[in-house]
This record gives structure tokens, C-alpha cells and sequence, in this order.
């Protein structure tokens, strides 16, 4: 019964342990590329021989001390894998690496395709350029159109040194677009350790030119009414447009009679010049 009784303080003396007996201070780590970083080693354990940092920069040998911080006044790498490793003659040997993530701010490079005049069904391909990030992981690119979302891309590349991606959106020129206004968001989440940077580039301005679309060919309209407002001549550029009536040239804005009635002529000069005959009837009211 003595001998239980020794063997159990003896175990309890010198610890039995599951589990690596050291804390890492914080756990993880996010740094801005450059700058400095302190993480503390901590262990609880009296009877060792020592802890000690193993890192390609701010290492330590084996000291018998039960806090040992890993610093480093400048980042200059990319790819850092520091261990805190425990010695002891009444343990095994055991190590915890600390995550680092080492990152650079966003930088958007402004599109060349910028301010751009497409005519209806051409298409252009709008680039955002993201120069030297890392870690591209974590980076998200977002396109809009006006303050709507036509796009978001990720990046699965798992390389920690910074690269150049870039996020390419294809537009078709339609006449529902005619002046639209593109940006392209860049954002990095690095929570919950570090930031969630983001940066937006200039807006990508473009004017789709179409028509003169003339949309109809025989119209009736009551009395009163007007060529104008019963059948408006749309484009971009917004066309000049003239109506003639047995070769003379005859006001849309006027409102009709009966008498009026009769093929018409409608001129319209913008993109592309247009003629077309119109039959126009007109209803008693």
C-alpha cells in the first residue's frame, strides 16, 4: 500500500500528460508582409529540461524558462512554419506549430477598356487586375453593375508567396444597357485572426449605340393625338428625325385630323441613317 501510494505521488509530481504540456499565445497569427510579430510559448510544467523555438527566423535554442516568445521585428518571408517544441526527461519530446499567414494589401490596376462606345451585340472584355496579393486563397473579386452583383470569383490557388490574378467579365452590348457603369471589388477576408481588407477600382464606363429603330410601319391613332407620341423613333445617338407628307415636311407634335390620314415618310439620321413609309390612320374620336 505504501509503494501505490509513492508510485501515485511520483506520477503526480512529474505529470502525465495526453496532450502536449505547452500553449501557444495567440494560436494563430495574420501579419502584414513586413512587419513585426510576438507569440509566446507558455507551459505549465516545473520538472523540464527546457523549450525552445524552431523557426527560419527568430529561433531559440532549448531554455529552461516556462515563457519563450518567438519574435520577429520584420517579415521578410513568405512561407513560416514556427514550432515551440518541450523537452523532458519525464516526457516525451513533443512540438506545436504556430499558423502563420503572411499577407499584402489589395492593389486594383485600372482597366484599359475603360470608357469604351460599343454598338448593340459587340462584346468586350472588362479586366480587373490584382497585382502582387497574397494569400490569394482568401481574396474574392465581385463585379457589379451599378450596385447590382452580375459576377464573383475566387481563387484556388494555395500558394502563400503573392501572385497577380485577375478576374475577366464579358459584356454584350445590348440597347437595354445603353450607359452602363461597371467596378469590379476586391476583398480579402482574414478574419478572425486578422482584417477583412477591401479596395474598389474606378467604375468601367461604356455607351452602347443602336438604332434609329423606327418600331412601326402603319399606325392609327385617334384625333388630337401625334406621330410623336404614337410612334417615337428610338437610338443612340439620339437620331434626327423628320416626317414628310407628300414631300413636305410635316410637324410630329401636331395633333391629327381626319384629314390627315396618308402614307408618311419618317427620316431618321443617327448610327445609321433609316427611311420608312408609314400608313397613318386616324379615328374619329
Amino acid at each position: 500500500v505504501l509503494m501505490c501510494g509513492l508510485l501515485y505521488f511520483y506520477l503526480s509530481s512529474i505529470g502525465v500528460h495526453a496532450s502536449c504540456p505547452i500553449e501557444l499565445s495567440p494560436p494563430s497569427v495574420v501579419v502584414r508582409y513586413g512587419e513585426s510579430v510576438t507569440v509566446n510559448c507558455t507551459t505549465s510544467e516545473t520538472l523540464h529540461t527546457g523549450i525552445g523555438w524552431e523557426a527560419t527566423q527568430g529561433g531559440t535554442g532549448l531554455e529552461q524558462v516556462n515563457i519563450l516568445p518567438w519574435t520577429v521585428e520584420r517579415l521578410t518571408g513568405w512561407d513560416y512554419s514556427p514550432s515551440c517544441y518541450f523537452a523532458s526527461d519525464f516526457h516525451e519530446q513533443c512540438v506545436k506549430t504556430l499558423d502563420v499567414v503572411i499577407y499584402k494589401n489589395i492593389n486594383i490596376k485600372p482597366s484599359s477598356e475603360s470608357d469604351k462606345v460599343l454598338k448593340e451585340g459587340d462584346e468586350i472584355q472588362l479586366l480587373c487586375d490584382i497585382i502582387n496579393v497574397a494569400p490569394v486563397q482568401n481574396l474574392t473579386v465581385t463585379w457589379f453593375k451599378g450596385n447590382n452583383v452580375i459576377q464573383r470569383d475566387t481563387f484556388d490557388n494555395r500558394t502563400k508567396i503573392p501572385v497577380d490574378p485577375f478576374s475577366e467579365f464579358t459584356f454584350r452590348a445590348t440597347r437595354q444597357d445603353a450607359f452602363p457603369l461597371f467596378r469590379c471589388e476586391a476583398d480579402m477576408d482574414l478574419r478572425p485572426g486578422g482584417p477583412k481588407l477591401h479596395v474598389s477600382s474606378p467604375g468601367y464606363s461604356i455607351m452602347v449605340q443602336f438604332g434609329p429603330d423606327i418600331s412601326c410601319s402603319v399606325i392609327e391613332l385617334n384625333e388630337k393625338e401625334t406621330l410623336e407620341e404614337t410612334c417615337p423613333v428610338k437610338g443612340n445617338p439620339i437620331p434626327h428625325v423628320k416626317w414628310l407628307k407628300d414631300g413636305q415636311l410635316f410637324d410630329p407634335k401636331t395633333p391629327l385630323r381626319r384629314e390627315d390620314a396618308g402614307i408618311y415618310t419618317v427620316e431618321a439620321d443617327g448610327l445609321v441613317n433609316v427611311t420608312r413609309n408609314i400608313s397613318v390612320l386616324v379615328l374619329c374620336e
